[in-house]
């Protein structure tokens, strides 16, 4: 077979040209693939020490702020924490140090920092919902103490406790089993019961 030009055209040749540009293509991006799986982690940046060994009963320390977040077409307000106030010695003076919990710390940091003050199950959260949990913590510690209550204390902790339980109790997935928990049996079922429990009893 010939071609338009003066030349022919091999037909074998060009499809064996063809095939081995294919599989040099193939070859190059298995060669990338495998880069790519043998890339460095990530690394993880440790909390400033200000904040390394601050815990919950610093939480003064905290300030907090309303902010306007977007959600569909509606704005909506919530109280997050902004910055933490720290003391810090710099040339034989204690100075005041500002850090901006939104962009001081990265996402790892903040959610590191929510778990110092124990609050839990941020693995999820990002940095906004990580602030709102911190100011939401805030103002439960901030009620009870206006109750008399000190936020480390065993009532307070029985108080906590109750309320998870009625939040419990009180849910869509197990309200309809709690408001039949008092309906009466039928008589065959007591019977039943009443033989296993002589049963048990011999």
């Amino acid at each position: 077979m010939e071609g338009t030009g003066e030349h022919p055209i091999d037909v074998e040749s060009a499809e064996a040209i063809s095939k081995k540009i294919k599989q040099e293509s193939l070859q190059g991006m298995l060669l990338d693939t495998g880069q790519e799986v043998k890339r460095q982690r990530r690394t993880i940046k440790p909390l400033p020490p200000e904040l390394e060994n601050m815990g919950s009963d610093q939480l003064c320390n905290i300030y907090c702020a309303v902010e306007v977040y977007k959600q569909g077409n509606e704005a909506v307000e919530h109280n997050v924490a902004q910055f933490v106030e720290v003391q810090v010695s710099l040339d034989d003076r204690i100075i005041t140090k500002r850090i901006d919990l939104r962009h001081d710390l990265n996402l790892c940091q903040l959610r590191r920092f929510c778990r110092r003050l124990g609050i839990r199950q941020t693995a999820s959260c990002n940095k906004d919902a990580c602030r709102r949990a911190i100011a939401l913590l805030i103002d439960y510690e901030n009620e009870l103490k206006k109750n008399g209550l000190h936020p480390r204390s065993t009532e307070a902790r029985q108080r906590n406790t109750l309320l998870r339980l009625i939040n419990i109790v009180f849910s869509s997935c197990f309200i309809d089993r709690f408001l039949c928990i008092n309906d009466g049996k039928s008589k065959a079922f007591g019977k039943m019961q009443q033989n296993v429990t002589m049963t048990l009893t011999k």
